[in-house]
């Protein structure tokens, strides 16, 4: 069916929408949006700016007050959360403080995890939000001048259902395929997974690849294509998968993104020790690298730009390099060590002094010999 042959309702499934934070995320929302479907879509900023930055679309309707937005003559039916992992907290809190009783469906789009268990134990009670968490795969940045910078051809978005008790599980799926109805019409690639942890830490997973380069520097096809760097990588990667099969956390297939597929000719490749030697080894590290760059293109993750120009650290790092070190730890596994070196740069950097003793370890302890035997069944 063509677009022009679609129904207004997948066109247009939500009259209104509202997208808290207008970083690249959000920027990213409200262009799509706002190209593809012409639904108004209002900005939540925290202060409103003195003048309006080049990457925030015009017809976006700012406003430093959510309550303002709801209360308005057309209150959105979809709320899109774009605000940094550390940042969620409060955004849920405010929800939950907005006395707002009519039906609103509420995406997350952080990577990370845990927040769809935020979201239960903060929303309990308010069951007229509609809780979707959704995982963005789409490489965004701004070019020198400020301008929004993203690749049209691969624009992609997985959702997964999060139900607060008292809520039927039925409506609120009916509803995250009604936000996937939405994506379609906008021309992402979309996909829905019925277990949102699964989603969360499977995310987090295929961002994980790369690590290097954020304690390290570089960039992908030097990092990807050095067999020592290339290896800390191997390593890091299955024992965060090896942490998630321990946990009884499955590793989800996107339509565009098999890590389970990864995973084994990683395996592989590690148990025989064959990377420098072996036709399949490199074909297995080319492979890699090739799908990194198409994926998010020859440019170091955002964590890799770890100060700021003030010299700030990225409060991210440790939302995004704790979970798999705790998941390990908590499981008796391997634990990663490019996770666990990232989470030593962070605390060294900040003063809070050393991290955890237990987390002290050399490589050779993290990762014995053939610690995965089982992982990829």
């Amino acid at each position: 069916m063509s677009e022009r042959e679609r129904p207004t309702e997948v066109l247009q499934p939500h009259s209104s929408v509202a997208i808290i934070s207008m970083g690249q995320t959000g920027s990213y929302f409200a262009h799509e949006i706002l190209l593809h479907s012409g639904v108004p879509v209002h900005g939540v900023v925290r202060a409103l700016p003195e003048q309006r930055p080049r990457h925030i679309d015009e017809s976006v309707m700012l406003s430093d007050s959510l309550t303002d937005v709801l209360g308005n003559d057309q209150p959105p039916e979809l709320i899109i959360v774009a605000t940094p992992i550390h940042k969620t907290q409060e955004v849920l809190t405010s929800l939950a403080d907005a006395n707002y009783n009519e039906p609103v469906t509420v995406l997350l789009t952080q990577n990370g995890v845990g927040i769809g268990d935020k979201a239960i134990d903060t929303l309990q009670g308010h069951d007229n939000f509609r809780i979707v968490r959704g995982s963005l795969f789409a490489s965004v940045s701004f070019d020198p001048a400020g301008r929004l910078r993203y690749d049209r051809d691969h624009r992609r978005i997985a959702f997964a259902p999060v139900v607060i008790s008292e809520q039927d599980p039925d409506e609120v799926y009916e509803e995250t395929l009604r936000v996937q109805r939405f994506f379609d019409a906008l021309g992402h690639e979309t996909h829905v997974v019925e277990d949102d942890i699964a989603m969360e830490w499977t995310k987090l997973l295929g961002n994980s690849f790369g690590r290097s380069m954020v304690i390290y520097g570089g960039i992908p096809s030097e990092v990807l294509n050095d067999p020592t760097l290339y290896q800390l990588e191997v390593e890091s990667f299955l024992a965060r998968a090896n942490a998630m099969h321990k946990a009884g956390i499955p590793i989800v297939r996107f339509p565009w993104l098999n890590l389970r597929s990864m995973e084994r000719k990683l395996r592989l490749t590690r148990i025989a020790t064959i990377d420098r030697r072996s036709p399949f080894g490199r074909w297995v590290r080319n492979k890699a690298a090739e799908t990194y760059i198409r994926g998010r293109g020859d440019v170091p993750p955002a964590a890799a730009r770890k100060l700021d120009d003030e010299g700030i650290l990225d409060p991210e790092i440790p939302e995004y390099a704790g979970p798999f070190v705790e998941l390990a730890q908590r499981h008796g596994c391997p634990v990663p060590v490019l996770d666990f070196e990232m989470l030593k740069f962070y605390y060294q950097h900040e003063g809070t002094g050393p991290i955890q003793p237990q987390y002290g370890l050399m490589l050779e302890d993290v990762l014995p010999e053939d610690p995965y035997p089982d992982s990829a069944e």
